[in-house]
């Protein structure tokens, strides 16, 4: 399926519209996530809580994914980033063990990754964007003049949209990605400011930030500045308590995609009925279970990312919450 290969270029940009929107006092951020994608026939939804104190940070996830009529097991995981110690342990609750990796090993990974896009080669499996020339991208920032209140925070609507023009050098066919990002931030909670430096620096320390190479090569391949984005971003001033973001293909590009969509529809349909055939022994529903997969309220979206504030905190954080918990083994 060599149309898979524009979807590295998702997988970045969508991960840029989450974390940088996304500590000397400590803070603690509980969200509400939820995903769809291929028409809704995949879904997720879960929590995930940030802590930070100092150089330290911790991400607790709850997630559980719904396919069609079926809905896996909750993933309970934690990444916990230890800057002071140059360390990142990757937590698997369910099974009580972890796994290590320096910074250092993960610039390594990232610069691999922007070595493999330019490449752009190997068969039809090797995930790519080498089939696609992407254009300059044109953002626009919208601060609607709209109000409202989230968790008691005074909030306002600001709109970014980013659309990103492409070709595809095999036929020839244009089209364009258009990621729609409406978020209602706030300036009246204490701990924004100390929230974004320590992701900042986390930012840096993980290989993402300007003077990165393999960070750089990865957005280079979509016309992307590490500086231009930073600019970008740096006029969304606030702390976004409510956010969506909409990934969609047009024209040529839309095609593509919507091709690889059925297919996969189609596939997990067929999944499906073998896992009913079985009576649902991989991921059978509990009878309390109410979760399905849900369709996204843009029905021409590829991709609807909703996340939601439930709760914030400036309050201290025990030293505890950011080591490895007793009887955790590692992998």
């Amino acid at each position: 399926m060599r149309n898979f290969r524009i979807y590295p270029i998702v997988t970045v940009v969508v991960g840029i519209l989450v974390f940088v929107t996304t500590a000397s006092a400590d803070v603690t951020v509980k969200q509400k996530l939820t995903t769809t994608m291929l028409g809704g026939m995949m879904s997720s939804e879960g929590t995930t809580t940030t802590y930070i104190s100092g150089d330290k940070q911790k991400i607790d996830s709850k997630m559980k994914t719904m396919m069609s009529m079926f809905s896996g097991p909750e993933t309970k995981t934690a990444s916990i980033m230890r800057l002071d110690k140059d360390l990142v342990w990757n937590l698997d609750h369910r099974s009580k063990s972890y796994t290590e990796m320096t910074f250092e090993q993960m610039k390594a990974m990232t610069a691999s990754a922007g070595d493999q896009m330019q490449q752009s080669g190997g068969g039809d499996q090797m995930p790519d964007a080498g089939d696609f020339e992407m254009g300059k991208p044109e953002f626009s920032i919208d601060k609607t003049g709209k109000t409202d209140k989230f968790k008691g925070y005074n909030c306002d609507e600001i709109i970014l949209h980013m659309v990103m023009h492409g070709k595809n050098k095999e036929t020839g066919d244009t089209g364009s990605v258009v990621f729609h990002d409406v978020m209602w931030v706030t300036k009246e909670w204490k701990g924004n400011d100390e929230y974004l430096a320590s992701n900042k620096k986390l930012i840096a320390k993980m290989g993402y930030g300007s003077g990165s190479q393999g960070w750089e090569s990865m957005l280079g391949m979509m016309n992307l500045d590490a500086d231009e984005l930073e600019s970008q971003f740096s006029e969304i001033d606030g702390f976004p308590m409510k956010q969506k973001i909409t990934m969609k293909f047009t024209g040529g590009l839309q095609a593509e995609s919507s091709g690889d969509a059925a297919e996969q529809q189609e596939a997990m349909k067929e999944a499906a009925k073998a896992m009913k055939g079985l009576g649902g022994l991989f991921g059978k529903k509990d009878k309390g279970d109410k979760s399905e997969s849900k369709g996204p309220s843009d029905p021409t979206a590829l991709m609807e990312i909703e996340i939601e504030v439930e709760s914030l905190s400036t309050k201290g954080i025990k030293a505890d919450e950011f080591e490895i918990p007793k009887g955790y083994k590692k992998r």
